[in-house]
């Protein structure tokens, strides 16, 4: 009895909600048997096993398919409509005061105006085929898309827009923060995934993967330092290159030059192979830069040399890389 009554317990709102639907059902089908009714409101009238009997009929008679994929269609293509239209109008609005401000008095004034009023004027309008119908599926999703997104661009924090904007958030968690709270095609990743840093592929990464946000990886030299190898005076950062660093790009070297690669091939290559990252921007300040850059791109790389760089843990082992 006891765990009957822990049972009812943990379930209460769930069998008192379902109990209760049962129970207008059963009344539903026993109204026609406990009621009079008068002929003109029992032809406006059907009970539960009524509606059984007819799926089934329907069923049987495979005329129920057909009804569905005609309404599928109907749904889908106003559905389609509404997005295309909802979304793009939301992030507009939601960015520009401007049209915001030309916009809203009339998003205002439809969206609280009951949807049912509308229906004699598309049947006039559109007649009583699949255009009227895909107009009222239109009609009842685009203005929910479009003021959810309006809200959605006006509430993202202004401070991670601006932060994205200006292109300076090289730590790649800002950025992560970014993609948590906005919505974003693609971010500029500088000097954050490289043959000298993958932290990026804690998390950062493999969320942009899931969501198919695009990552342009800027500084796949690190400043200087995979450009040129560690000589004195190269940077790493901007600033001098600190020895410990010296020391894991001179590894570096060695290892691709045991495949005959130079190591500014491999620096340029390797952030491609993450299919989140759709391009990477090495820079160039000159004619002959690029066409050096366009060289070590083309570069033949042989898939063991990753693994090397993997053994001998100078990549991590997570790091996507052919082979």
């Amino acid at each position: 009895m006891k765990r009957l009554q822990n049972f009812y317990s943990e379930r209460e709102q769930s069998i008192l909600g379902g109990g209760f639907i049962l129970l207008l059902i059963v009344l539903w089908e026993l109204m026609p048997r406990l009621l009079p009714m008068s002929q003109g409101f029992s032809l406006f009238f059907t009970t539960p096993w009524k509606v059984i009997e007819a799926s089934y009929q329907l069923f049987v008679e495979n005329k129920i398919q057909e009804h569905f994929y005609v309404s599928s269609i109907e749904f889908l293509a106003g559905l389609g409509l509404a997005i295309i239209v909802g979304l793009p109008l939301g992030v507009i609005t939601g960015r520009s005061p401007n049209i915001d401000a030309m916009v809203d008095p009339f998003v205002t004034i439809f969206n609280a105006t009951p949807r049912l009023i509308f229906l004699p004027l598309f049947i006039l309008w559109f007649g009583i085929g699949i255009w009227s119908k895909i107009v009222i599926v239109f009609i009842g999703a685009v203005f929910p898309l479009l003021i959810n997104t309006y809200e959605g661009v006006r509430n993202v924090d202004r401070v991670l827009v601006n932060v994205v904007r200006s292109f300076g958030a090289n730590e790649w968690q800002i950025l992560e923060r970014c993609a948590r709270d906005g919505d974003f095609d693609c971010f500029l990743l500088a000097g954050r995934y490289s043959l000298l840093e993958q932290t990026a592929l804690d998390s950062f990464l493999p969320m942009c993967e899931r969501r198919r946000i695009g990552v342009i990886v800027g500084g796949p030299y690190n400043s200087g330092i995979l450009a040129t190898g560690a000589r004195p005076g190269t940077t790493y950062n901007y600033e001098p290159a600190p020895p410990a660093v010296l020391d894991r790009v001179g590894t570096l070297e060695r290892v691709v030059a045991a495949h005959g690669v130079p190591l500014a091939a491999a620096a340029l290559q390797f952030p491609f192979h993450h299919p989140a990252v759709a391009a990477v921007i090495p820079g160039a300040r000159s004619p002959d830069e690029v066409e050096a850059n366009l060289r070590l791109l083309r570069h033949p790389i042989p898939p063991t040399l990753w693994g090397d760089l993997k053994t001998e843990g100078l990549l991590r082992a997570d790091a996507p890389t052919p082979g």
